[in-house]
């Protein structure tokens, strides 16, 4: 994550305004269920959208190259395939090391993070708890077998509707917060207004949780 801090300053007429913490998160979208297969899409470049074996590759360089920059990945499924095909190749820019050794350095910088971390991001409406539980366990066994990592950021923003249990299966599963998007625009838009698209989304209580809540932010 990159955090720049806005200075403190004055309205015309008014009180000294408070410090802005804005957080900038670069990441990559990359969708393995949705148009074409999870292997065209990582493997083939189409028109302007790059495959994601390019995308991974780049920005790795690009971090390497530069200690200042950051970035998130939340697919598991693309970067186990990307990990198999790079991990034990010399790496873009230094032949002296290999890809794997250089992608667990940029974690212990904290130059890459991993969010969500499932091997998808998984649907909240047509789902069970079973499948929800195992693809984002499966994702997370590979994260902490190859780099000792495991998310604590939820990402779920392509996922078109958000459930109720949400919240508490994701504190369950050990989430520190949790990252939306795909909200009604109005709702958006009110939230946008009113300065609330940060909150603590208190989920079902089903569980030994019954006041589960987790910190929200809407993007």
């Amino acid at each position: 994550l990159m955090l720049l801090a806005a200075p403190a300053g004055t309205h015309q007429d008014g009180p000294a305004l408070a410090m802005v913490n804005i957080f900038i998160v670069p990441h990559s979208h990359c969708d393995p269920g949705w148009l074409r297969t999870v292997e065209d899409y990582y493997s083939t470049q189409h028109d302007y959208v790059y495959s994601v074996r390019h995308i991974l590759s780049q920005t790795l360089t690009d971090l390497w190259q530069d200690p200042k920059k950051r970035f998130v990945w939340s697919e598991t499924a693309f970067f186990k395939l990307w990990w198999e095909e790079f991990e034990g190749q010399p790496f873009a820019t230094d032949p002296t090391i290999l890809w794997g050794s250089a992608v667990a350095t940029l974690v212990q910088r904290g130059q890459l993070e991993f969010v969500g971390g499932g091997w998808v991001q998984n649907d909240e409406a047509c789902v069970t708890l079973d499948a929800i539980i195992l693809q984002m366990r499966k994702g997370h066994e590979f994260l902490h077998d190859k780099l000792g990592v495991r998310p604590r950021v939820a990402w779920q923003i392509d996922s078109f509707g958000h459930s109720s249990i949400t919240p508490t299966l994701y504190r369950e599963m050990g989430f520190d917060s949790i990252v939306l998007n795909r909200i009604p625009y109005s709702l958006k838009t009110e939230w946008s207004l009113t300065m609330r698209r940060e909150f603590f989304w208190s989920g079902a209580g089903y569980s030994a949780y019954p006041n589960a809540s987790i910190f929200t932010h809407v993007i």
